[in-house]
């Protein structure tokens, strides 16, 4: 199967992904590092069941490639952290824009880490990328979606070296372990984060389990089906990995469309379409297909 099949499955359930991530802030309202702890153990937990139906964890990844799995996670932690916190003040289609700064970032980094080189139409869809998010941030009228847009911005520099060591993470190890490392490393190092509001949310939990179990479930399963769909695609695309780096923002087009169907976020959605189409452009330009 060619990366780019697999690529479309990653990118078409990394929309759901953006919508269930959506559904469970606003549903399980803890403190945003507990919140993510709470949405990555959960993940790591049933990737680490499944992995008993296969071949296991192969442990030894931990020794060979301490320093790879130390950045995986350290990236993941900041990035999760502050994209949680800007999810909750902002709509899943603009989080999804926002996020596609990360395009920029992970073609640039691709440059001196896996020795992606680019020519003069991959740069001018770099330019017609920053068009779209310029055209987006025009749109947002409330302080508090422009702070949760920078927000977002940010986390996108983390998930952007992030996607360039999975990637090489991808090529050293198998599946589970790939899955189970990322998630369960990352919770581990985000619990520190959230003590101070533990009491506070373990008692939302507490009293609202049914609703916590069912939004972070939809979360966790769809953001672990995207990252074996991605790890996949990593592992066939070879020498063109650091394309598949920068087309996962692809996905902003399809989370914008369902976000206005599913989530009924139709406000400036003109603007949001337009300027997901724009992304779209970009992302075409930048793989050089």
């Amino acid at each position: 199967m060619h990366w780019l099949v697999l690529m479309a499955v990653a990118i078409f359930v990394r929309a759901f992904y953006s919508i269930a991530a959506k559904y469970a802030v606003t549903n399980v309202r803890v403190h945003y590092t507990n919140f993510s702890v709470l949405f990555l153990g959960l993940a790591g937990l049933i990737a680490l069941g499944f992995s008993f139906f296969y071949e296991g964890i192969d442990l030894s990844i931990l020794r060979e490639e301490t320093m790879l799995i130390s950045l995986t996670i350290f990236t993941m932690v900041i990035g999760n952290v502050v994209y949680f916190k800007g999810q909750d003040m902002v709509d899943a289609g603009t989080t999804q824009i926002a996020l596609s700064t990360k395009l920029v970032w992970a073609a640039l980094l691709a440059m001196p880490i896996l020795g992606t080189t680019y020519d003069g139409l991959q740069v001018l869809g770099m330019f017609i990328l920053a068009g779209a998010i310029l055209l987006t941030s025009k749109g947002i009228s409330k302080g508090v979606a422009s702070w949760g847009a920078l927000l977002i911005a940010v986390s996108a520099i983390s998930f952007a070296f992030n996607s360039i060591y999975l990637a090489q993470l991808a090529e050293a190890t198998d599946v589970h372990t790939y899955l189970a490392v990322s998630y369960l490393g990352t919770a581990i190092f985000t619990i520190p984060l959230g003590l101070k509001n533990l009491k506070k949310d373990v008692s939302f939990v507490s009293k609202n389990k049914a609703t916590t179990v069912k939004s972070m479930l939809f979360a966790s399963l769809t953001s672990l089906v995207y990252f074996v769909a991605i790890y996949n695609t990593f592992n066939q695309a070879g020498d063109d990995r650091g394309l598949v780096s920068v087309l996962t923002n692809v996905q902003v087009v399809t989370t914008v469309l369902l976000a206005a169907i599913v989530l009924k976020e139709r406000d400036q959605i003109g603007r949001k379409i337009f300027a997901s189409m724009l992304v779209l452009l970009a992302a075409y330009l930048i793989s050089g297909i």
